[in-house]
C-alpha cells in the first residue's frame, strides 16, 4: 500500500519533459522489437550471463551459511540468524551503495568501471569465501561480511552498464529481461 500511495504522487508530482517523452515512445517500441533490439546487443547478453552466474553462487552461499553456522560452528538458530542477519544486511546496502557511488565516480574517467568494479567484486567474493571457510571466530565473520559486500557490489555497475548499452525506449524492458 505504500508503494501504491507514493506512485500515484510521483506520478502527480512530476511530469515527463516533451524530449523524454518522445525518445521512450518512440515508434516500433514494441514488446517484441525491443527484445529483437536485446538480442542484437552482445554485451547486453554478457552481462546478463555473468550477472546470473554470480547471483546463482551467491545465492547458494547466502541461503546455506546460516546452516553452515549452526552445523559447522556450533552456533544456536537464533545466533547464526542474529549474524547472517546483520552481516547481509550492513553487508549487502554498504556493498550496493560503495560501488554505485565508486562507479559513477570512475566512470567519468574511464566507461571501464561499469565491467571492472563487478569483475574486483567478484574476486573479492572468492576470495573471502575461501577466508571465511579457513578461519574461525570474529575473523571469519568479518570474511563473511566481504562476501555479502562483494555480492551488493555487483548490482549497480552491473544494472547501470544494462541501461548504459540500450535506448530511451528499451530500457525497462532491458532491466526486467536482466533481473528475470
Amino acid at each position: 500500500m505504500p508503494g501504491v500511495v507514493v506512485a500515484v504522487g510521483v506520478w502527480c508530482m512530476i511530469r515527463e519533459g516533451a524530449v523524454a517523452w518522445q525518445d521512450n515512445h518512440a515508434e516500433g517500441a514494441s514488446f517484441f522489437s525491443g527484445l529483437r533490439f536485446l538480442l542484437a546487443r552482445k554485451s547486453y547478453w554478457l552481462t546478463c550471463m555473468a550477472y546470473t552466474l554470480l547471483v546463482m553462487a551467491s545465492a547458494g552461499f547466502e541461503s546455506w551459511c546460516p546452516a553452515y553456522l549452526i552445523r559447522s560452528r556450533g552456533l544456536t538458530v537464533e545466533q547464526a540468524g542474529n549474524i547472517s542477519g546483520l552481516v547481509e544486511g550492513i553487508g549487502g546496502i554498504a556493498g550496493t551503495i560503495a560501488a554505485g557511488v565508486l562507479c559513477d565516480y570512475l566512470v567519468k574517467r574511464n566507461r571501464r568501471a561499469y565491467a571492472l568494479i563487478p569483475l574486483v567484486a567478484c574476486v573479492l567474493v572468492n576470495l573471502s569465501m575461501v577466508a571465511f571457510f579457513e578461519t574461525t571466530g570474529a575473523l571469519s565473520y568479518l570474511f563473511y561480511a566481504c562476501v555479502i559486500f562483494g555480492i551488493g557490489a555487483y548490482l549497480s555497475p552491473v544494472l547501470s552498464l544494462s541501461q548504459e548499452v540500450l535506448p530511451p525506449a528499451q530500457k525497462a524492458l532491458g532491466a526486467t529481461v536482466m533481473l528475470v
